[in-house]
């Protein structure tokens, strides 16, 4: 085997020759020195590296060529020729170096010197061989800047080859994914996808192999700890330095939180879209930048009609001051709640609305415009102004209440008052009228608010039976003559021929009449003309009361017939009333399938009421409207006991019953009424129920377990007269109620069934 230092020494001319031509085509500068370091061969790379051609450099020193300095220090790089020969093997630059030519002209380089050896193997000069390494260093510089970013970027940044097995996996993917690089590099890159989505690599790779590039496909990649997220890629073709495509680079990032967002943003946008409310945006100069169904519903524009306008457009003018007022809030950052103003419809009509408004603010948190969310209120206004009305209504009541509770007392306390006196037989007489008028006025006003309370609730129930009208208008009279003839009025009545049949409760429907004459005699000044008359009007009978009285004004006819509601409430009115008494008259009539209706000219024209029920056919004959019975006294003394926790009602009744020949005791309480029912034995006892520590109807349910005391009459005695009480004392084991003020001829009537 030849010596290695053979290589290092001059060859044969042939060999030369070939030489020469092999190092005139290769791409690296390539310059022989001899011993003295003098330029003996220059290939045309060193020839356009040194900036001299080779016969003008052949035979000159090295450093008239050029020198070498390191890069950095810029110190000069001892011979290169001499280092060789001097240590008889190739020698290396060991750090980075310029090649520079006397003109300043420098080039980065890297620089081989290696000995030539002659036949004695002595050095006889060097061949030195240069690369310029600037192109290679900026590409280096290039690669390592691309790997820094693409190692601190927070995307995903992975390379694969055309069989999808990872061959690059940076920093962003380990912290979006989760898996390190020497977790997946050399896997394929199916291992992160869900399986609904391990089409993805043959699609994608598909494409990439055509030379395409896949721009924000957005799919689907399983984490490490298995979590499945959003993410969007972009993958382009990785060529080699021939241009064949031999694998593909993806920029992924995760878009999870991009997409709730922008499905949460789907979602408000869906809401907002589909709500009833009216919700819109402007901005701070007052131009609307969006409009939602809801305000076009409300207000009748279309987005495409609002969008772009000014806010004043919507705004009626007595409202432009809300622009400027709502704008100085909304740009401190001010919120505005419940802003109740008005706001003008496309048809030109106004509605009223309750805003709230906040501030929009974009990314740097500035206030950028306002966000309005608005309501139709007008029926919620229009609830408001009918309750607003109704207490108005409810105070006006409660005054007439008391007037009307006050006029009744006032007659009362003036007829005592002659009791006390030494006054004529006709005073007394004259008195104790008074006294039962007014006790009879008072229970009906009661009644009356009992009858609303009930019909109100429900509670009423009709005994309905086949009658003659005649006989309930009859009774109907008789009740409010007494009235009629106080007043100086006609009554003058009109009655259809033949016979009036309807299908009712009679007791009901005298009810209506009364009410209705009794109204009329009210609002029609002394001395006036008031008409009733039945008849027929198809299939309907007919009853309407009419009067020359004060008559109602226009504005009054919807609403006479509402709870509460009266005509003229000036003091000559004195015998007012509460304002119930046609609105009884109109529920009743609706109970039995009727109807009432008022008219009026006007004030000063009278009023003309008709209540109109369903008639029915001539057969078969009606049973006779019950006649009211006749008191019954009872002439035998008895022993009763009068029980009230108002010590004057039960003295005053016990003084009345004495009077009437009967043995009388009374108790005050619950406890005190047993007690004194064992001593006594009582055969009647009037018993009221609102009593303090028992109350009536446990002291009932008591005495009827007592045998001795099990047969004796238990009359009830109550101010209460809804129907539950009514039951509740017969489940208690009363045998008669009796409603206060008591009726002194249905007490006669109690009274005269103790045996």
């Amino acid at each position: 085997m030849a010596d290695d230092r053979d290589s290092h020494r001059p060859h044969p001319p042939a060999e030369a020759g070939f030489l020469r031509t092999a190092l005139a085509s290769i791409r690296d500068a390539v310059i022989l020195a001899d011993a003295d370091g003098a330029i003996t061969f220059m290939n045309p790379v060193a020839a356009q590296l040194t900036g001299r051609s080779e016969a003008d450099a052949l035979g000159a020193p090295v450093p008239d060529l050029f020198r070498v300095v390191y890069e950095t220090t810029r110190e000069a790089v001892e011979d290169l020729v001499g280092q060789a020969m001097l240590a008889r093997r190739p020698v290396a630059l060991q750090r980075s170096a310029m090649l520079v030519t006397p003109d300043g002209r420098e080039t980065l380089i890297d620089a081989d010197a290696v000995p030539l050896l002659n036949d004695q193997g002595a050095p006889a000069g060097a061949v030195l061989v240069f690369r310029d390494v600037a192109e290679k260093r900026r590409a280096e510089e290039s690669t390592e800047r691309l790997a820094a970013i693409i190692e601190s970027s927070d995307d995903i940044i992975v390379s694969n080859d055309l069989h999808g097995i990872i061959t690059g996996w940076n920093k962003g993917a380990e912290m979006v994914l989760g898996y390190r690089a020497d977790d997946v590099l050399g896997k394929h890159v199916s291992m992160l996808m869900p399986e609904d989505h391990l089409e993805d690599t043959h699609k994608i790779l598909s494409r990439i192999s055509q030379g395409e590039r896949v721009d924000h496909y957005e799919t689907k990649r399983r984490r490490k700890d298995g979590q499945v997220i959003d993410v969007s890629l972009t993958v382009s073709p990785i060529r080699n330095s021939y241009g064949e495509i031999i694998g593909a680079s993806k920029v992924g990032r995760d878009i999870t939180e991009r997409r709730r967002i922008e499905e949460l943003r789907e979602r408000l946008a869906a809401i907002v879209e589909s709500s009833d409310d009216m919700i819109v945006s402007k901005n701070l100069d007052g131009v609307i930048t969006s409009w939602n169904r809801g305000a076009e519903k409300l207000l009748g524009y279309s987005a495409d009609e609002m969008i772009g306008k000014h806010v004043s457009s919507i705004m009626p003018p007595e409202r432009a001051e809300d622009y400027e007022k709502i704008l100085s809030k909304i740009r401190r950052g001010e919120s505005v709640d419940h802003y109740e103003t008005r706001r003008l419809r496309k048809d030109g009509s106004i509605v009223d609305v309750s805003l709230t408004i906040s501030p929009i603010r974009n990314a740097e948190g500035q206030i950028i415009g306002a966000s309005k969310i608005g309501r139709d209120v007008t029926q919620q206004k229009a609830l408001e102004e009918q309750r607003r009305e109704a207490d108005r209504r409810k105070d006006e009541f409660l005054a007439m209440l008391a007037h009307e509770l006050r006029n009744p007392l006032a007659s009362i306390n003036n007829a005592v008052q002659l009791f006390s006196r030494q006054a004529s037989d006709d005073d007394l007489k004259q008195a104790r009228e008074i006294v039962q008028r007014q006790v009879k006025h008072l229970a009906r006003l009661i009644d009356d608010l009992l009858d609303v309370s009930r019909i109100t609730r429900g509670k009423i129930v009709l005994r309905k039976e086949l009658v003659d009208i005649s006989p309930i208008v009859a009774n109907a009279v008789e009740s409010v003559r007494p009235f009629m003839e106080q007043r100086r009025h006609e009554l003058v009545v009109s009655l259809c021929a033949g016979t009036l049949r309807v299908e009712a409760d009679p007791l009901r429907v005298e009810q209506m009449i009364v009410n209705l004459l009794t109204n009329a005699a009210k609002y029609t000044d002394a001395g006036g003309t008031i008409r009733l008359a039945v008849t027929r009007e198809g299939d309907m009978a007919s009853i309407s009361v009419k009067d020359n009285g004060i008559g109602l004004p226009a504005e009054l006819l919807p609403r006479v017939f509402d709870l509460f509601v009266q005509g003229d409430r000036s003091l000559a009115r004195t015998e007012g009333g509460l304002g119930i008494g046609l609105t009884l008259v109109k529920k009743l009539a609706e109970m039995h399938d009727g109807s009432v209706e008022a008219a009026s000219a006007g004030p000063g024209a009278g009023s003309e009421f008709t209540i109109r029920l369903p008639a029915c056919a001539a057969t078969p004959p009606p049973r006779p409207a019950p006649a009211r019975p006749a008191p019954r006294t009872n002439r035998r003394a008895a022993r009763v006991l009068v029980v009230d926790d108002n010590v004057d009602t039960a003295e005053g009744l016990g003084k009345l019953l004495r009077l009437l020949g009967h043995e009388v005791r009374t108790a005050y309480d619950g406890r005190a009424a047993i007690a004194v029912a064992q001593e006594l034995d009582p055969e009647i006892i009037l018993l009221d129920l609102g009593l303090p520590n028992i109350d009536g109807y446990e002291v009932a349910r008591t005495l009827r377990k007592d045998l001795c005391r099990r047969d004796a009459l238990l009359v009830a005695v109550s101010g209460y007269g809804q129907d539950s009480d009514v039951q509740r004392s017969i489940e208690s084991g009363f045998d008669h109620r009796l409603v206060k003020p008591i009726d002194f001829d249905a007490l006669m009537t109690v009274l005269a069934e103790a045996r």
